[in-house]
């Protein structure tokens, strides 16, 4: 094959070779000694440009742990082979284990605390309707799925037992339904919250660089991350008013079914409490939102382009007295009670997490390429603790210049030499869409081209190599020395002639040129003597091998000048 060579644009000679025909070889004969020609003959050309490009392994992973701790173990060496799953290094744990414990303690603490309230508010019914017993003993009676009722005025006809405990089946079973709505709307206020949280940590991490004041204009990526913190402020503000909603309904619940049950129960008891009930009442009438802490109080937090929002622990804008402080727990006490619990969840599940993060394992099968950790070693999350390569493709990235890019095409085939060992075969697999970044003194635009090679290459990660994209081929076509080729654009040119001792100039169509051949598509027939230099003409000064080497050749093709042993070339 005949080749051509460029790196980063600037053209360098290669060896070439005419398959099935050997080196063109020089000849001159008796009366005509003063040329130095070479027969015209059919092979296939090649066209390469050539870069400078990195090797990099397109399964590699640099591992990190996932939370900071001290190195208890290290269980691998660079070289070894490991398996996915297999653990290669470890933390000690003594201190997660630990904070998983702690962390399911408080779970229990705020899951038991939120019974408390929900229990206080059915034995407010119960007793309100005159049954007694507690919230326990009622709806262990109370089998089966009770459809709620809506509360009326009761009629004259005396109560009786039944129809008492049917009133408060269906006033318990509301009740109930309204707890797990103002739970579940305080479970979606949170999670809101949390949500808008991470949205503004980005937008901060994001926005970090720009500065109001001087800057002409806001980056895309700052603006998405501005366009996602509004869009979480307004999730936060529609989770906010479905749980204002859910909280006025249970504590209109709660008031109904104590004064209705009061009224219908009719006894002499809940007739005397009914000034206990009626505070009871505006107890429930008042928790309008919840929220607060039940040993702090509620806290606000404040994000950008809107008003103060309430903190993961805090919903809503009101208050209500917790069932500890000896009356009866609102639909503010119960919200609060659930965000208790909700912050325990993500507290056992950060524990838990943090845990399983002490083990560091094989993410794929492959090979340790370096150990940045030692046993006793303190990490964080952003220190570097092994680095494992797999068994995927491995690739060869350039950077091409614009004025290349339009010859590179996905598929093409490609060489990647790395120093001094072997070659390897690839094929372009990915061309960049947009410019690679460079600094302000940078020459010309580049674009990242990938390679991807057919077979491993023995060769480090990150090493340099020359990667060489054949552009264009032409099989079995009429060759000339790329020397002996005048060119006057891309595929227009001319070569001189020996024939029965006169040289003539012939116009030649020019098809791929190569490093020292060129294709030729008419103009020249197989067999032909090209003249490639004129022995007794002078020799070119440098001014003129200059201009010929400016003027000659092309993208691609070497230059025109030049030629086979001494002499000028034809011109």
């Amino acid at each position: 094959m005949i080749h051509v060579s460029r790196r980063l644009g600037v053209a360098a000679v290669a060896a070439a070779t005419v398959v099935g025909v050997g080196l063109f070889a020089a000849s001159s004969t008796a009366g005509e000694d003063r040329y130095r020609t070479v027969a015209a003959t059919r092979g296939d050309v090649e066209q390469i440009v050539s870069y400078d490009g990195t090797i990099a392994a397109s399964q590699r992973s640099d591992l990190v742990f996932a939370t900071d701790g001290t190195v208890r173990k290290v269980a691998v060496e660079v070289g070894d082979e490991v398996e996915a799953g297999d653990v290669l290094a470890t933390l000690d744990a003594s201190d997660l284990n630990a904070a998983v414990i702690e962390a399911r303690a408080d779970l229990a603490d705020a899951e038991a605390y939120l019974d408390d309230v929900e229990d206080g508010q059915i034995d407010t019914v119960t007793r309100a309707s005159g049954g007694g017993g507690s919230a326990t003993e009622s709806s262990a009676t109370d089998a089966g799925t009770v459809t709620p009722a809506l509360y009326t005025e009761s009629s004259s006809s005396p109560m009786t037992f039944a129809s008492t405990s049917d009133r408060l089946k269906d006033a318990l079973a509301e009740l109930a339904a309204e707890q797990e709505t103002v739970k579940s709307a305080q479970s979606a206020a949170t999670d809101a919250i949390t949500a808008a949280k991470a949205a503004l940590a980005a937008q901060q991490a994001a926005c970090e660089e720009e500065d109001p004041a001087t800057a002409t204009a806001i980056s895309q990526e700052c603006q998405d991350a501005l366009t996602a913190v509004q869009e979480a402020q307004d999730v936060v503000a529609e989770q906010q008013d479905a749980l204002q909603s859910a909280l006025e309904a249970l504590g209109s619940t709660l008031g109904d079914a104590v004064k209705q049950l009061e009224k219908d129960a009719g006894s002499a008891d809940a007739s005397g409490g009914s000034a206990d009930t009626k505070d009871e009442t505006k107890e429930q009438d008042s928790g309008k939102a919840a929220g607060q802490d039940r040993d702090s109080g509620g806290t606000t937090g404040q994000t950008p382009g809107q008003g103060a929002q309430p903190d993961a622990g805090s919903s809503g804008s009101g208050s209500g007295s917790g069932s500890s402080s000896g009356t009866t727990a609102t639909a503010a006490d119960l919200a609060s009670a659930q965000a208790d619990v909700d912050t325990a969840e993500a507290a056992l599940t950060s524990a838990k997490t943090d845990l399983a993060a002490a083990t560091l394992t094989a993410p794929f099968d492959g090979t340790v390429m370096s150990v940045g950790i030692a046993a006793g070693d303190e990490v964080s999350t952003s220190d570097a603790a092994l680095v494992l390569i797999g068994e995927g493709d491995t690739t060869a990235t350039v950077s091409v210049p614009v004025d290349d890019l339009a010859a590179i095409e996905v598929g093409q085939a490609a060489t990647v030499t790395p120093g001094s060992a072997t070659a390897a075969r690839g094929t372009v697999s990915a061309v960049g869409l947009v410019p690679e970044a460079s600094d302000e003194q940078a020459s010309t635009t580049t674009y990242s081209v990938t390679v991807t090679l057919d077979d491993d290459l023995a060769a480090p990660e990150g090493s340099a190599a020359v990667v060489a994209i054949v552009t264009g081929t032409a099989s079995d076509v009429v060759t000339v020395p790329a020397s002996a080729v005048t060119r006057r654009t891309a595929t227009q040119g001319s070569v001189l002639v020996l024939a029965d001792g006169e040289v003539e100039r012939r116009q030649v169509t020019l098809g791929t040129m190569g490093a020292t051949s060129a294709a030729v598509t008419e103009g020249v027939d197989k067999g032909e003597q090209v003249v490639v230099a004129d022995l007794e003409a002078a020799l070119p000064s440098s001014d003129e091998a200059s201009t010929r080497s400016l003027t000659g050749g092309g993208r691609g093709g070497p230059p025109s000048g030049g030629g086979m042993g001494g002499g000028r070339p034809p011109g």
